[in-house]
């Protein structure tokens, strides 16, 4: 791996032994043991490309942003029923209410310096 600056080399460094296991966890094996990580250097098209062939093609169609995909609203339903579950806990909101109804606990004599 040659990341393009030393930011992206430190996280690559971090991140090797979450990228090697998730390697060998996808091929069912172990198939990756190590991960070199190079210095940084700058990223250079291949000689043999023109840099017409490097701009991003034009889509025919633009991108619909008001509508989303059915499986996008699935996920977002069953992510909002999550959320909406962890804070029903009475528990914790009984907990809320008791702290919101306490007196505040500031300093006696003014301000402390």
């Amino acid at each position: 791996m040659c990341p393009e600056s030393s930011a992206w080399a430190t996280k690559a460094r971090l991140e090797q032994t979450r990228v090697i296991t998730a390697a060998n966890t996808a091929a069912g094996r172990t198939v990756v043991n190590s991960l070199p990580i190079l210095p940084p250097a700058p990223v250079s098209a291949p000689a043999d490309v023109a840099p017409a062939d490097l701009a991003p093609a034009v889509p025919a169609d633009p991108t619909k942003t008001r509508e989303s995909s059915e499986g996008y609203c699935c996920a977002l339903a069953a992510r909002q029923e999550a959320v909406a579950l962890r804070r029903a806990d009475p528990a914790i909101a009984k907990a809320v209410e008791r702290q919101r109804n306490q007196p505040s606990r500031r300093p006696r004599g003014g301000c402390m310096r």
